[in-house]
């Protein structure tokens, strides 16, 4: 009889064990942690986008105002070193970049038939560097820089000259834009860049200098869609 007692606590004991052990919550499993973005390495890719310029106007053969604004789509080679800050969502980085197309424009002069001014850029090296903070695989980003840009200026009359007269400007530039890491080598970007450039002189008809030089500067605009490949991701 007494064994029967012991017999029947031992199984109601367990059944409350059984019935707490069922309330009790289960256990948060920890998930392990998710490596995140890191943009450290060196890039290079191309883009392609849409440059405006705005050339400060001048005064043509006679009283003629003349205004050349070279502007179109332009492709251009880009290259650089992304560095993020250990255990930091900042990341600072270089950039150079070497446009390939070569803008320009021809403006005829209203009051002498035949006569015309035209310019074009023949070379650029843009270079700049830029502070980000990473958001998952987003980077926006703000940054400056110094960009020489090689231009040759055209002034033609018929019958009396053809000149070229060529000048590199030197300016600064400002950048903004927004990179997305599609995979650990591969990033495309949206990108804003102005640049504001030095005025140099350009001869026109050397027979009246320097009456006839003008004194020539401009900025530019340009949008552009970028795409790069990471050779050291990391």
């Amino acid at each position: 009889m007494l064994q029967r007692a012991f017999a029947a606590a031992a199984l109601m004991v367990a059944g409350l064990c059984s019935a707490f052990a069922a309330d009790l919550p289960i256990p948060y499993k920890v998930q392990p942690a998710q490596r995140g973005v890191n943009w450290t390495g060196w890039f290079g890719g191309a883009s392609i986008g849409y440059v405006s310029s705005d050339v400060s106007s001048f005064i043509g053969t006679t009283t003629a105002n003349i205004q050349l604004d070279p502007s179109g789509f332009e492709v251009a080679l880009h290259g650089g070193y992304d560095y993020q800050l250990p255990n930091s969502n900042l990341v600072f980085g270089a950039e150079v970049t070497l446009p390939l197309l070569r803008l320009k424009d021809t403006q005829n002069d209203p009051l002498v038939a035949g006569a015309s001014y035209s310019t074009k850029s023949n070379w650029a090296v843009l270079v700049t560097g830029k502070v980000g903070y990473s958001i998952g695989n987003w980077l926006p980003y703000i940054g400056g820089g110094v960009g020489f840009i090689n231009a040759t200026g055209r002034a033609i009359v018929p019958g009396f000259a053809s000149v070229d007269s060529d000048n590199t400007h030197v300016g600064g530039i400002f950048v903004a834009g927004v990179r997305y890491m599609l995979d650990p080598n591969w990033w495309v970007g949206l990108q804003y860049m102005h640049g504001e450039y030095s005025t140099e002189t350009y001869r026109t008809f050397p027979q009246f200098a320097p009456a006839s030089d003008r004194n020539i500067g401009f900025s530019t605009d340009a949008v552009a869609l970028q795409f790069a490949y990471r050779f050291t991701a990391r």
